[in-house]
């Protein structure tokens, strides 16, 4: 009896230790973190490359400008680099052949895009360039959507000549040389391309808002184009009076194409999801009640490698116990229009006792299904926001609603140059110099799903870690005092 007992006590021994284990796991590779640089920050769009993290961020200095950053699976700031002449929209980045290109708006009279390079290192490759059609000329042009297609660079956007605008499509090779021009759906009110993609068969997807000033004509449009920029297949909703839902979409596996769309009510608030058949005509669609106290505006939404639909964006209920006029915003659906869950996270104002407001512009799912969301909540001015939740949209999966309370506390600048690690890649020792050494340090290794694998204390200017039983590939080295992150490194363990 009495070793039938001790084995229950090892046993039990054995489980409550795995749950530290786990808590702590969760903790160190769930998080919320918010950055402020003095200005208002918007993180519209983060993109995977390569297993690394680079986002694309607006900000004001002096003018509307922006800057780029990579992060770490922890939310750190790797490195940042201003870009003062290029006012970045919704999802102007993308990355090939080793090169973040970025474009956006910046003239005064908004007469032409603009368009630099970058390492993956944020260093500037050339000058930023000018892009615009050597004989048709647009005002009130601006950019929202950029695409990598067919070897080109493809910006869509909006444009007027005269009293007409048209939905704008901008194909440009590396410096900025345009060869091809296609305007589409000329209207004399509203019309502009919000949202791109390259579908499964390799064709271009845009997604149109197209409005008429003295009509209630009033529709969503879907183009495909082939390499040539011919149209191969469109879609055209139905007629509205008013439809302010600004369209964003994907595709699932099967080529059903997902929209965003206004719900039957016409509430400008609530925004549906619909799936639409090859044939055009719609599926389903997922439409939120009408309760006048709700409101979901969808920002950014992606097909997954499983199937399921995800979408980010603001959340707002002023039915809670606290009023939410818009916090940051996750949800998750089948491929057959199910809702799976949908998670809204508030971090209170402890002056104002109200939700601070918030959105997720834009995300990506990591390699074991956790989720990076990057966006905005609002201090004194918007600061970036960056969180980690797992499957679930769960940032504390023991407790997780439908509204999630938060903590974002403001985390100051990261500068890079207070220590160094080399030598980078490293087989068997790294070592870490921190040439302004004062007190202790503790440092800790995470691989790239965010694990702990190493962790300790530098006592010195210089000091050795052993990393030869860690498995080849990239890692984070971050380093701390007195809890404060000083900064992270990253380096890459190889073979002896």
């Amino acid at each position: 009896m009495i070793i039938f007992n001790r084995k229950i006590e090892k046993i039990l021994f054995i489980l409550f230790y795995l749950s530290i284990i786990s808590t702590r796991t969760n903790a160190q590779r769930l998080f919320v973190k918010t950055y402020n640089f003095g200005t208002v920050e918007n993180s519209y769009q983060i993109v995977m490359y390569n297993g690394r993290l680079f986002i694309n961020t607006a900000t004001f200095c002096g003018a509307e400008c922006s800057y780029l950053t990579e992060i770490d699976s922890l939310g750190n700031i790797l490195w940042k680099t201003d870009v003062p002449d290029i006012d970045i929209a919704s999802g102007t980045m993308v990355i090939v052949h080793d090169t973040i290109t970025t474009t956006g708006n910046n003239d005064p009279s908004n007469t032409l895009f603009r368009m630099a390079h970058f390492t993956l290192d944020g260093e500037k490759r050339g000058p930023t360039f000018e892009i615009e059609h050597p004989i048709e000329k647009y005002t009130n042009m601006f950019q929202l959507t950029l695409t990598y297609f067919s070897g080109k660079f493809v910006l869509s956007g909006s444009g007027r000549q005269g009293g007409i605008r048209k939905s704008l499509i901008f194909v440009a090779n590396q410096i900025g040389i345009v060869d091809t021009l296609v305007a589409l759906e000329p209207t004399d009110g509203y019309s502009v391309i919000w949202d791109s993609s390259i579908d499964q068969q390799g064709r271009l997807t845009t997604y149109h808002q197209v409005e008429f000033a003295h009509s209630e004509v009033n529709y969503r449009k879907i183009f495909k184009f082939d390499s040539s920029f011919d149209t191969v297949w469109t879609y055209t909703s139905e007629f509205n009076d008013h439809n302010y839902i600004i369209p964003y979409g994907c595709e699932l596996a099967d080529g059903r194409q997902i929209l965003t769309f206004v719900n039957p009510q016409g509430s400008p608030v609530l925004y549906s999801v619909r799936a639409i058949n090859a044939d055009g005509t719609v599926d389903w669609q997922h439409d939120y009640p009408t309760t006048g106290t709700q409101s979901r505006y969808i920002l950014r939404l992606k097909c997954l490698s499983n199937g399921d639909i995800l979408g980010s964006g603001q959340f707002g209920d002023l039915n809670q116990s606290t009023d939410i006029y818009g916090a940051p915003w996750l949800f998750r659906m089948s491929p057959e229009g199910e809702l799976l869950w949908e998670r809204a996270y508030i971090e209170i104002d402890s002056n104002t006792m109200q939700a601070r407001v918030g959105s997720f512009f834009d995300f990506v799912e990591l390699e074991n299904g956790d989720l990076l969301a990057v966006g905005n909540l609002k201090y004194d001015d918007d600061d970036m926001l960056i969180m980690r939740v797992d499957s679930n949209g769960c940032l504390y999966p023991d407790d997780c609603n439908l509204i999630n309370v938060i903590t974002a506390a403001e985390i100051p600048p990261i500068t890079q140059n207070k220590f160094n690690v080399y030598p980078n890649p490293a087989s068997t020792i790294l070592h870490i110099q921190i040439p302004d050494f004062f007190g202790k340090f503790n440092y800790s290794i995470y691989n790239s799903t965010g694990q702990c694998k190493i962790s300790g204390s530098i006592t010195s200017n210089t000091s050795d870690v052993h990393v030869d039983d860690l498995p080849t590939g990239l890692y984070f080295l971050t380093v701390h005092k007195i809890g404060k992150l000083i900064g992270t490194k990253r380096f890459v363990k190889v073979g002896d």
